[in-house]
């Protein structure tokens, strides 16, 4: 295949999962969990077409000690 078709394909996929995830509200919170889970699970791999971002805030300008509440450390235990 030429690399004009590859590139023509390529970008057509992620336009069909657009429109079927706009269709379909019930697979798109599936693929929104999954996009996340992936990213939080499963750091450094990027294959998701969806441009889905998991973000944390720093808590510590919020509460002082917020660190060291037992929340906390288990949040840090999960996803460290």
């Amino acid at each position: 295949m030429s690399d004009l078709l590859i590139r023509d394909l390529t970008a057509h996929r992620p336009l069909g999962l657009r429109l079927a995830l706009g269709e379909q509200p019930d697979m798109a919170r599936v693929a929104v969990v999954h996009a996340l889970a992936e990213q939080t699970f499963y750091r450094g791999r990027e294959i998701s077409y969806l441009e889905i971002r998991l973000t944390s805030a720093s808590l510590a300008s919020c509460a002082d000690g917020i660190e060291d509440a037992p929340a906390a450390h288990l949040v840090e235990h999960h996803t460290g």
